[in-house]
């Protein structure tokens, strides 16, 4: 499910983004590619519709291991480091203040 929400940082500047989740995948269905879908899905229709962020909900009962998320990061295809605007008003956080 998509909702329509935004960021607002410390000197009130806001950015309208769409929030995303959690995802959810039976357990017969796991391990297949079918999370990585709907969120690969989910960041292609958000840039689609005009939205520069989404912010995707999750579990946080869920726990990952930071040797398997080293893995993951280590096969992605490498991409050149670079400045971009939207870095000086709002960056990405691990762990979410929702309650």
């Amino acid at each position: 499910m998509y909702t329509k929400s935004k960021l607002t940082d410390e000197d009130g500047m806001k950015k309208e983004i769409l929030t995303f989740g959690p995802v959810s995948i039976l357990p017969e269905y796991q391990r297949n590619g079918y999370g990585k879908m709907l969120i690969e899905h989910s960041m292609k229709r958000a840039a689609e519709l005009g939205y520069e962020a989404i912010v995707i909900l999750g579990s946080p009962a869920m726990m990952i291991d930071e040797q398997e998320a080293q893995a993951f990061d280590d096969s992605l295809e490498k991409m050149e480091k670079k400045w971009m605007p939207s870095q000086e008003a709002f960056y990405i956080m691990r762990h979410s203040f929702v309650e």
